[in-house]
């Protein structure tokens, strides 16, 4: 399927939009027990899991038959065609510890 440029950054905004704004409402709402560590010091929450949900609904019915490669949900998907590369919360550690 082929996409409109301009469709494609309209989707992407959108998925953008809908992610930061669930960010700044969980800011500071993750407790040290709400926290998994993927590796040393490589946190993962709900709220990484839940942003990139987001922003692959938002892509998914903006751009139908796109693929959404995430960091969190889908790391080893094998992308072809059109597709989107989330990685919503880059900076997990320093999200949890409220530095800019």
């Amino acid at each position: 399927m082929k996409h409109d440029a301009a469709q494609l950054l309209a989707a992407a905004q959108l998925a953008t939009d809908r992610a930061a704004l669930f960010l700044r409402e969980q800011e500071g709402r993750q407790t040290p027990d709400r926290w998994s560590e993927k590796g040393r010091a490589d946190f993962v929450t709900d709220v990484d899991r839940e942003a990139e949900r987001l922003i692959a609904e938002t892509l998914a019915e903006a751009a139908p038959g796109g693929r959404i490669v995430g960091e969190e949900l889908s790391p080893g998907a094998l992308p072809s065609g059109l597709v989107w590369v989330v990685d919503p919360l880059d900076g997990t550690t320093n999200f949890l510890h409220r530095f800019p």
